[in-house]
């Protein structure tokens, strides 16, 4: 991928991203995923209620109206956090595009939620809403012969995929398409996220165990100093095990152990459970 650092397309795209070796935003990874489950709940509370009976709307709830966060913001902080771990820049001009795309879909849903809180919803924007958010899921910043490293946008597109199936679940609200077709959407879209996965666990696991021993220089003594390390050179446990005249050395080892699995899962959890669980979600629709 070629390195973009050049600021005129972001004022042309009236972005303000300063992505950088440092942590520039203080967000997590998975908060883009995590906030595209909490999407996801909200709709399949509405399109269950529709199916009893009970008409409403779904984009007319708070979480797309003004006072929902950006999710620009969210995306940059995944990304950046991302960054950050495997030092390499991962901003180029398809990922700004992307996130101007973001912007002016959550500014277009925000109008529509205000239309719906009138009472007059513009379903001229949501014929709009529909096409822009497809161009999300299809977007070329996500394919890998554009974009090498198209799978670290896992987190950004569960949370896109999420506001695509909103806009599939208002639509069929708005009657305009059956519970089949969401469901065949949901599935579409849990099939193109598992790839962006599977492709980031290739490039983030195995979690590696790397122990060297450590002698006095008069040999009096040895240590053996351990770490568990992921594919990008960060430790993610330590431990230093004394080995002579140390009677706790097997509950020392025991213990190192329990740290290693706790610190696996951690990474884990971190780096994939909210992407599987918007996967899960849409699996279910």
């Amino acid at each position: 991928m070629m390195l973009f650092k050049k600021l005129p397309i972001a004022i042309c795209f009236g972005l303000t991203l300063s992505f950088s070796s440092g942590s520039a935003f203080a967000g997590e990874e998975n908060d883009a995923a995590s906030f595209g489950e909490q999407i996801l709940d909200k709709a399949k509370d509405k399109f269950i209620s529709f199916a009893g009976g009970q008409l409403s709307s779904l984009l007319i709830d708070a979480i797309f109206g003004s006072s929902a966060p950006s999710y620009v913001n969210l995306s940059q902080e995944s990304l950046q956090a991302i960054q950050d771990r495997v030092r390499i820049e991962l901003v180029d001009t398809a990922e700004f595009e992307y996130f101007a795309e973001l912007e002016s879909i959550q500014l277009s849903m925000q109008y529509f939620n205000d239309t719906a809180a009138n009472g007059t919803p513009d379903i001229a924007v949501l014929g709009s809403l529909l096409t822009d958010s497809d161009g999300l899921i299809t977007h070329h910043a996500l394919n890998s012969q554009f974009n090498d490293k198209y799978y670290y946008m896992a987190d950004t597109l569960a949370l896109a995929a999420s506001l695509n199936l909103s806009i599939y679940v208002e639509r069929h609200l708005q009657g305009f398409i059956t519970q089949n077709a969401v469901r065949a959407r949901a599935n579409l879209l849990a099939n193109r996220l598992e790839s962006l996965l599977t492709a980031k666990k290739q490039a983030d696991l195995p979690l590696r165990e790397n122990c060297d021993m450590i002698t006095s220089p008069y040999d009096q003594y040895y240590e053996e100093a351990c770490q568990l390390v992921d594919p990008h050179g960060n430790i993610q446990a330590a431990v230093t095990l004394g080995h002579t005249n140390n009677p706790w050395i097997a509950q020392d080892m025991e213990e190192w152990e329990i740290d290693k699995e706790l610190a696996e899962r951690r990474y884990y959890a971190d780096k994939f459970s909210e992407i599987e669980g918007v996967i899960t979600k849409l699996r279910n629709f």
